[in-house]
């Protein structure tokens, strides 16, 4: 799929991508993502104003109130204030060099990307809240090529 650049992209997700086995006192049980801590689209920009790339998320809630938390010195992140949920994800477009004929560099940056959504998932205090990352992942990796070919 040719996206434009701030498009957004419906994601997809097979019914494996979203069970989860969980110990409840040690009974393993099956449960589903809830559907509130998973994408339903995702588009990338360029913010040339802030001389960053932006990714973001749309689900299906939209008026939760976000706070920024910085990842590291090249990302930082939109994140509800309440649920956790990641509604965007701004890099540094210098530091990213998502440059589509360097593909190598780009999935390097894309790597690097995905470590620190792990991270924010491990640093999730609420159980429900490492869900989302996870489906946050998912949706950046399995649509990488659209969200950077405009960069």
């Amino acid at each position: 799929m040719k996206a434009e650049e701030g498009q957004w992209i419906p994601t997809e997700f097979s019914v494996q991508d979203l069970k989860r086995r969980i110990n409840i006192r040690g009974n393993k049980i099956e449960v589903f993502v809830s559907p509130y801590d998973i994408p339903k689209a995702i588009r990338g920009y360029r913010d040339p104003d802030a001389g960053r790339i932006v990714i973001e998320m749309k689900y299906i809630t939209e008026d939760e109130p976000t706070k920024t938390q910085k990842i590291s010195d090249w990302i930082s992140c939109a994140i509800g204030k309440a649920s956790s949920r990641i509604y965007s994800i701004s890099v540094v477009a210098k530091t990213a060099e998502f440059r589509a004929g360097d593909e190598i560099r780009r999935d390097a940056s894309m790597k690097e990307l995905v470590q620190c959504i792990d991270e924010m998932a491990n640093a999730a205090t609420r159980s429900a809240s490492k869900n989302n990352p996870e489906m946050v992942k998912q949706a950046i990796i399995s649509h990488s090529s659209e969200l950077l070919e405009f960069v």
